[in-house]
């Protein structure tokens, strides 16, 4: 009688709250459930290990990871509305075949076993390194200030800047194994519609090309009708071929004497003409030296013969 009274009097209350009261003298611990929106399933794993609240979160030790998902969202501020950051892992195999996979960091740890074992299969590792940084993405690649950087090889497809243009200087420096192929495309600015090319001819040895200590104006094939002056301080000029003169030419150096050897035929449609004060013409025939011509100081000009 008596339990058949209780059915009919106590029936269930619905209940946000599971007081469960551990009391120590004076202080107790109480297990409580936020109400609930919608139909909720917890479970407790097969594990033995402490419960992890916003209050205990030193005690995590170690975190196998988050699965399910790929996306981590991270929201600033506790308001609805804050922004998010969020965080995404691209699906495995998405990555093109010409991709390599970076080195890890090789240590052991204290037991002995590595401590970034390279993942097997399509598995992959991030490690963040043992440094105080920022993070490098294809967004914010204007962060980048190197000290030092090695590649294994790099492939650039945008806009290079050396230097920061306020102080210093930057050098470049190529070692003996270093290699430059193609050709150096120079331009006055991005806009620039021209270009200037420097390529190099193939090369069946090797050659040294070495750039002199003196400021002027690299001659080419396209520019030595441009020469304003060319002296050759010592050694000798060989020509192998015609030359045109469209300028004056001056030989030996004032208060001297210089000796020019002209073992060839002078041709011209109107001869030789010297306009100095005093010239003497000198010419050979047959072995048989000529009368020396003198041009009279007043005389305008002597022509020689066509």
């Amino acid at each position: 009688q008596v339990m058949a009274l209780l059915s009919t009097v106590c029936k269930p209350v619905a209940s946000s709250a599971w007081d469960l009261h551990l009391f120590t003298r004076d202080e107790a611990t109480r297990l409580a459930w936020a109400s609930p929106s919608a139909p909720r399933s917890q479970v407790l794993p097969s594990a033995s290990g402490r419960l992890v609240t916003s209050g205990n979160l030193v005690d995590i030790s170690s975190l196998r990871g988050l699965r399910g998902s790929d996306n981590l969202f991270f929201q600033h501020g506790p308001d609805p509305g804050s922004p998010v950051t969020i965080v995404d892992f691209a699906s495995t195999g998405t990555a093109p075949a010409t991709r390599v996979d970076g080195t890890l960091p090789s240590y052991l740890l204290p037991n002995g076993q590595t401590a970034h074992p390279t993942p097997v299969g399509a598995s992959r590792r991030l490690v963040f390194p043992d440094a105080t940084g920022t993070v490098i993405t294809t967004g914010n690649t204007d962060d980048l200030v190197f000290s030092r950087i090695q590649l294994d090889g790099l492939s650039m497809q945008g806009q290079a800047n050396f230097g920061n243009g306020i102080k210093g200087s930057t050098l470049l420096q190529f070692e003996a194994s270093s290699r430059i192929t193609g050709c150096l495309n120079l331009a006055a600015s991005l806009d620039s519609t021209v270009i200037t090319q420097v390529c190099a001819s193939p090369s069946t040895e090797d050659r040294t090309i070495l750039l002199p200590d003196t400021s002027g104006t690299i001659l080419t094939t396209g520019n030595l009708a441009a020469l304003p002056f060319l002296a050759v301080p010592s050694g000798m000029i060989a020509v192998g071929g015609d030359s045109t003169f469209q300028a004056s030419m001056s030989w030996g150096e004032p208060g001297g004497s210089s000796i020019a050897e002209i073992f060839t035929m002078i041709d011209g449609d109107i001869g030789l003409t010297f306009a100095a004060a005093t010239v003497s013409l000198s010419a050979s025939t047959s072995g048989t030296n000529a009368t020396t011509t003198t041009a009279a100081a007043s005389a305008p000009a002597t022509t020689a013969a066509a």
